[in-house]
C-alpha cells in the first residue's frame, strides 16, 4: 500500500477517514483516505481503485471533491 503526506491538518479541519481525490493534469489518479492527522499535516492511504500500477507523484493535486 502507498501512503502519502499532505500539508493539511487539524488546523484546516482535516480528520481521519476523510476521503480525498488525487488528480494529475486534471485527470483522476486515485482516492486518498486520511488515516492520521496532526496540526499541520495528515497521512493518507492511497486507494488506486483496483489498479495496482497507479503511482502517486510529487506535484499531484489533492482535492476534496471532483467537479466537471
Amino acid at each position: 500500500q502507498q501512503y502519502v503526506e499532505i500539508d493539511l491538518g487539524t488546523r484546516d479541519r482535516m480528520r481521519e477517514n476523510v476521503k480525498l481525490h488525487i488528480t494529475r493534469n486534471g485527470d483522476f489518479v486515485a482516492n486518498l483516505i486520511v488515516v492520521r492527522t496532526d496540526l499541520q499535516s495528515s497521512v493518507g492511504r492511497v486507494d488506486t481503485v483496483g489498479d495496482p500500477s497507479v503511482q502517486v507523484r510529487a506535484g499531484d493535486m489533492v482535492l476534496s471533491s471532483l467537479t466537471r
